[in-house]
């Protein structure tokens, strides 16, 4: 990719004469003197002046597919919005000297810097002092970004606690387009579905929302614990239950329901309550879902030497101490042990474990069968296989780290009716365990399988087809959704959502 980084950093630090439209641009540097930066395997990234403003210059790799980004860039230009960020693509913008005397330009793109702190940042901040209407006008905020993002063909399809920044008006601004596509949303309403929960949580909860944040919880991971929030919380947060139920079961399809389901949240009162204070001891004692039986004096006794303990299965056990997660056995020897971040339960002989690297997976051994280098894996015991995604593209793994399919795919879904919904540029199909194809990529949207059914779009109609691809009834948009599920049981005497 970059061949020498300090080529790059000289021409920050000299730029006269190394930019062809951005004049008087410069590098802002630390404390040493050197510049502000990060790397990605994308792009190379410098915290400049331009204009008196604050930018990000993104320096992008020479053989990147740079189509898109003029799109979004294009796309940020002409749109009238709170919730994104300038975001200009210049085309052989910088010039940039190789060892060998020759030179290149680059394509670089100039992203402007919010005002305000990262959304984690915000939080901790608000929450260690207390002071919960900031983090409620946020959480307002979400629902509009929500249905701002379904109204308009704009995927964010990396939003993550980076890349939101939220401004001194307590604005949530979305950031880092490099993964975005002109199209409508899909995962991007799950996320901020999860993203909700998690300020309601901070502003009702504090104790809880910090037992999470400690334990550096990635949203894709607070994700797993919906079914246990569904299950615990009780009728007086009956929205914050309905949303739980909605993302655990949500097919990453654009869903105006969940965005009502995010404004119905943010209407809720903010006060303490019981069933938040009662998931709170579980969190406090657990690492996964809580234990339907407690736990006897010596077994708490025998865990007290571990700061955090997970479920025991295929006969070890996560356990964290300082920070740091191993595996043990029956008799609390360490029997894998590495410089884990968060461990998982072994399930089926592997168990995901994360890294500052990455995600990984591993077997009973110890070794890595996928390297801890992904930006997230889900294994699934059930059909032992593995969705893994790197760099926005996610692909199936066997559970001997074999590609069944490639990272091809823009995103896998978890699998329903032994079927992954997966998303292939703006088209989406269905693809068997084994990575073959089973239903064709003809669908703008479909959903996943349900007792044998499942709902797609196809040239703007609503269907459901079986698992041949078959239509077996068509939904109708001038329904509500009440009179389509009426419908929907009519024709069959099994439960089927639409």
């Amino acid at each position: 990719m970059f061949s020498n980084l300090s080529n790059y950093i000289e021409s920050l630090l000299d730029p006269n004469g190394r930019f062809r439209t951005l004049e008087n641009i410069y590098a802002l540097t630390d404390e040493f003197r050197e510049p502000r930066m990060s790397m990605t395997t994308r792009s190379v990234n410098f915290a400049v002046r331009y204009d008196g403003n604050d930018y990000t210059l993104k320096c992008l790799d020479p053989a990147a597919d740079t189509t898109n980004l003029r799109e979004i860039s294009d796309f940020t230009r002409l749109i009238d919005t709170p919730y994104l960020t300038e975001y200009r693509f210049c085309p052989s913008e910088m010039l940039v000297f190789n060892n060998d005397g020759s030179y290149q330009y680059v394509d670089v793109v100039l992203q402007r810097q919010p005002c305000g702190e990262r959304l984690d940042t915000f939080l901790a901040h608000h929450v260690s002092n207390g002071n919960i209407a900031p983090i409620t006008e946020v959480l307002r905020h979400l629902d509009t970004l929500t249905g701002w993002l379904l109204e308009n063909e704009f995927a964010h399809q990396r939003i993550k606690i980076s890349n939101i920044i939220i401004t001194p008006g307590n604005t949530p601004v979305l950031i880092n387009y490099e993964s975005a596509r002109r199209i409508r949303s899909t995962s991007d309403g799950v996320i901020l579905g999860c993203i909700a929960i998690v300020l309601f949580i901070a502003a009702c909860e504090p104790e809880l929302y910090l037992c999470l944040r400690n334990r550096s919880m990635s949203l894709g991971q607070f994700q797993r614990l919906l079914p246990m929030l569904a299950r615990l919380l009780e009728d007086e947060l009956a929205p914050l239950r309905t949303l739980a139920i909605a993302l655990k079961e949500a097919t990453y399809a654009p869903d105006y329901s969940l965005c009502r389901k995010i404004g119905a949240l943010a209407d809720c009162e903010i006060r303490p309550y019981e069933s938040l204070s009662h998931i709170t001891d579980l969190m406090t004692h657990r690492t996964d879902l809580p234990q339907t039986q407690p736990q006897t004096n010596k077994r708490r006794k025998e865990e007290s030497k571990y700061d955090r303990v997970g479920r025991m299965d295929d006969m070890l056990r996560p356990v964290c101490s300082g920070g740091w997660w191993s595996y043990v056995d029956q008799e609390r020897n360490v029997v894998i042990e590495d410089d884990f971040t968060f461990a998982y339960s072994f399930r089926e002989g592997r168990a995901v474990v994360e890294k500052v690297s990455g995600f990984g997976l591993i077997d009973l051994a110890g070794r890595y069968i996928i390297e801890p280098e992904c930006d997230d894996i889900e294994w699934n015991d059930d059909l032992n296989v593995a969705i893994v995604s790197v760099n926005g593209k996610s692909g199936l793994y066997s559970r001997d780290g074999e590609a069944l399919t490639g990272l091809i795919y823009d995103q896998i879904l978890s699998p329903s009716d032994g079927l992954f919904t997966a998303r292939k540029g703006d088209r989406y199909g269905f693809i068997r365990r084994d990575g073959s194809i089973a239903l064709d990529f003809v669908y703008d949207d479909a959903f996943g399988f349900k007792a044998g059914y499942a709902r797609v779009r196809q040239a703007e109609r609503d269907f459901l087809i079986d698992l041949y691809g078959n239509c077996v009834l068509e939904l109708h948009d001038d329904k509500n959704e009440a009179d389509n599920s009426l419908e929907v049981a009519r024709h069959f005497p099994q439960k089927i959502e639409v």
